[in-house]
């Protein structure tokens, strides 16, 4: 189990140690998912020595954390999760040595590739967001979560430039929180507005949250419906 409410996690035996994967999950998560990401979040692992080494997996090298034993097992602790968050839980110097080896060849062009990734849904994030403004309710946090957002894809950038893959990595990822805040809101306030979730097909994802508040639009309007179709009367009183 996790520290958060909606943070649980699985847990893989491998060759010589075992790996940890934190899953994210919510109320509405299969459409539009929230930040997934948390600060001092802790899990209770059970079945693990006391003996075993726990680090972080991540672009630019392994990370060591907090671990402690308590009733039901081991407690890791992590300052900061990300959804994409590996855990790593070993005894053997050889797995730590070659995960490490792996990752420093594998790490740049991973963070590299998550750095376009997600500077291409900031794209899409503002543009959605723009659109949203003329029609949909207002989001009062949204231009400081975008400003937030777009920082931290500069720090990352630059923390990449200096050959710093791993913090450049966490940077990336703290861009996406914001992102994924800013998101979450405009698809709670569609949701709201249509009554349920899956009343609406548009409300099924945040870059159809357009379409839905402009077809919502219309179903307000008292507007006298034309009957198109090309025969029968059985509608017409």
């Amino acid at each position: 189990p996790g520290s958060e409410p909606d943070l649980s996690a699985a847990l893989f035996q491998i060759d010589r140690g075992h790996l940890l994967l934190p899953m994210w999950s919510g109320q509405g998560a299969q459409y539009v998912p929230g930040q997934s990401s948390g600060v001092n979040v802790s899990f209770v692992v059970p079945g693990i020595p006391e003996a075993v080494d726990v680090y972080e997996i991540a672009p630019g090298g392994l990370r060591p954390l907090v671990r402690k034993r308590v009733a039901g097992g081991m407690k890791v602790t992590l300052d900061e999760l990300n959804l994409t968050s590996l855990i790593l839980l070993t005894q053997d110097p050889q797995v730590v040595g070659v995960c490490a080896h792996r990752l420093s060849l594998v790490g740049p062009t991973l963070a590299e590739q998550v750095r376009e990734t997600t500077i291409a849904k900031f794209q899409r994030a503002q543009d959605t967001h723009t659109r949203l403004v003329a029609f949909a309710p207002r989001v009062p946090e949204a231009d400081l979560w975008l400003t937030a957002s777009a920082r931290a894809l500069e720090r990352a950038e630059s923390r990449m430039s200096e050959g710093n893959i791993r913090d450049g990595y966490f940077e990336t990822c703290r861009a996406l929180r914001p992102l994924a805040a800013l998101e979450r809101m405009h698809w709670k306030n569609a949701v709201t507005a249509a009554g349920s979730t899956g009343s609406n097909p548009f409300t099924t994802s945040f870059a159809a949250l357009p379409d839905f508040w402009r077809m919502h639009g219309r179903l307000q309007q008292p507007t006298r419906w034309e009957n198109v179709l090309p025969g029968g009367d059985f509608e017409d009183l």
